[in-house]
C-alpha cells in the first residue's frame, strides 16, 4: 500500500508541474531522457557481466533513495524499481561486503581476467556511443539536420510600434537588415540602435519566402519586438543523407 501511494504521489507531482510550471514538459523530457541513457549505459555493463560469467545481484531502475517500490528475482538478479527515478544502476558481489559469494568465486568481478574487467568496464560506454548515435540519426530523419541559425520575430509589442507600422508579423525570420547578415538578436538589435529615426531595409523570411520591408526605429533605436533565437532544420531529400550529415 505504502508502495501504491509514493507511485501515486510522483504521477500526481508530474501532472502538477506540467500546469503549474513554465517550460515543465521541456525539463521532464530531458530528466527522462537522461536516466534512459544511464539505464542504457547500466544494462551494458549487465550484459558484458553475465556474458563473461560475473554475477549481477542486482540491476537498479533509479536511484536507490527511499524505500525499494517493486522488485522481482530473476535467476541470480534481483531487479528493484527505486522512487527516485533518475538512471539505474548494477551491483555485484564485489560491491556488498555481506555478499554470500565466496572471495575466490570466479563469479566475482575482481577475480575476471583483465581484459573482461575492461570489456565489462567500457561496456556501458560503448552502449551510450551506439544508442546516441541512432538517437540522432532517427532525430535528423524526423525532424531535418541542424541548419543555420536565425532571429525570429516573437511577439509585437504595440500596434504603434515601429515593428508593427513595418508590418512585421510574429514568426518572420530576419536575414539581413541594410547589408549585415542577422545571426543573432544582438546583431539586430545592434544595428537598431546605430540607425534611429532612419529607414532601413529588413530582409525578413515569411512563410518560407524572402521578402524586403522598410522600418524605421524611434528615437532610442527600438522597434518595441520580442526576438527569439531560431535554430532551423532542414529536411533530408534521401534517406543516405541521414548518415551523411
Amino acid at each position: 500500500m505504502k508502495q501504491l501511494l509514493i507511485i501515486l504521489a510522483m504521477i500526481g507531482l508530474i501532472i502538477l508541474g506540467h500546469f503549474q510550471m513554465a517550460n515543465f514538459d521541456s525539463y521532464f523530457l530531458m530528466v527522462a531522457l537522461i536516466s534512459f541513457l544511464v539505464i542504457a549505459h547500466e544494462l551494458g555493463h549487465f550484459w558484458v557481466a553475465k556474458k563473461v560469467g560475473v554475477r549481477v545481484e542486482r540491476f537498479g531502475f533509479g536511484l536507490p533513495i527511499g524505500p525499494t517500490l517493486l522488485e522481482k528475482q530473476v535467476g541470480e538478479t534481483k531487479f528493484c524499481l527505486h522512487p527516485v527515478l533518475l538512471g539505474g544502476y548494477v551491483s555485484f558481489p564485489d560491491d556488498d561486503p555481506d555478499s554470500d559469494v565466496p572471495p575466490d568465486s570466479p563469479e566475482r568481478f575482481e577475480n575476471k581476467p583483465i581484459p573482461q574487467r575492461v570489456a565489462i568496464a567500457i561496456a556501458g560506454v560503448t552502449v551510450n556511443f551506439i544508442l546516441g548515435y541512432l538517437i540522432m540519426v532517427a532525430v535528423i530523419g524526423i525532424w531535418g539536420y541542424p541548419g543555420d541559425y536565425y532571429v525570429k520575430a516573437q511577439q509585437i509589442l504595440s500596434n504603434q510600434s515601429p515593428a508593427a507600422q513595418a508590418g512585421l508579423m510574429p514568426g518572420d525570420l530576419f536575414i539581413k537588415a541594410g547589408n549585415t547578415i542577422i545571426k543573432k538578436p544582438d546583431t539586430l538589435i545592434q544595428y537598431f540602435h546605430s540607425h534611429p529615426n532612419e529607414r532601413v531595409p529588413l530582409t525578413i523570411e515569411r512563410q518560407q519566402q524572402e521578402k524586403t520591408i522598410y522600418i524605421t526605429p524611434n528615437k532610442a533605436g527600438k522597434i518595441d519586438l520580442a526576438l527569439s533565437f531560431y535554430h532551423k532544420y532542414v529536411p533530408v531529400k534521401q534517406p543516405g543523407e541521414v548518415l551523411t550529415k
